[in-house]
């Protein structure tokens, strides 16, 4: 494969890995946003609050 795309096989697999990884981020990030949405959170800091005094369920998240 990487001969195919003319660059090393160490170069193919480090753009690999790259690409999962911030998939995986852009995810993550969709789902955060899902959740503050749902329950009205404006900021990181608001989250962790609100996580820490119980008003969020964390099987809903």
């Amino acid at each position: 494969m990487s001969s195919m795309l003319n660059i090393s096989q160490e170069d193919l697999e480090k753009e690999s890995v790259k690409t999962y990884l911030h998939n995986r981020l852009v995810h993550c990030e969709s789902e955060i946003f899902n959740i503050a949405k749902k329950y009205g959170i404006s900021s990181i800091d608001e989250f962790e609050e609100r996580y820490k005094k119980g008003e969020i369920e964390e099987e809903g998240t």
